[in-house]
């Protein structure tokens, strides 16, 4: 599947089935974060679902609850 045709479908999907799937590529990156040694950081990759959010929901605050999710997601795999 080529970008444009994820993004396409990424698109056509309603807003709670975005947000949703927002939320499962976070705490995927989390675990991904969680299991890869200390030496490989994974911390880009939460912009991804980021960016996806804050392009097509067009909505501010959609974005703000997703960063405090990452960040928390985040802050959870520092301390532990």
């Amino acid at each position: 599947m080529k970008l444009a045709d994820f993004l396409y479908w990424f698109r056509s999907l309603s807003r709670n089935i975005r947000f949703f799937l927002n939320i499962l590529m976070v705490l995927f990156i989390a675990y991904l974060d969680y299991k890869s040694p200390v030496q490989f950081s994974v911390r880009l990759l939460y912009l991804i679902p980021l960016f996806l959010s804050a392009w097509y929901e067009k909505k501010i605050i959609t974005g703000i609850v997703l960063s405090v999710i990452c960040t928390f997601m985040y802050y959870l795999n520092y301390v532990h």
